[in-house]
C-alpha cells in the first residue's frame, strides 16, 4: 500500500473510533457498545503502528540507496 492509502485507512479507523466512543457514551453502561469502542481503539492503534513501521521501512530504504 502506498503511504497515502495508509493515511486514509488510519484516518477512517480513527473516525470509526470516535463514532464508537460517542455511541458508547450515548448508550451508557451497555457493555457491548463499550467492547466495540475498545476494539475500535485497538484497531486504530494497530493501524497506526503499521503505518509507523511502513514509514520507518521507507526511510531505511531511501537511506540505503
Amino acid at each position: 500500500m502506498s503511504l497515502g492509502v495508509l493515511d486514509v485507512v488510519v484516518t477512517l479507523q480513527a473516525a470509526n473510533l470516535v463514532i464508537s466512543v460517542v455511541n458508547a457514551r450515548q448508550v451508557g453502561e451497555d457493555s457491548t457498545a463499550r467492547k466495540k469502542a475498545e476494539k475500535a481503539r485497538e484497531t486504530a492503534g494497530d493501524a497506526h503502528e503499521r503505518l509507523d513501521q511502513h514509514i520507518r521501512q521507507k526511510h531505511a530504504e531511501r537511506r540505503a540507496d
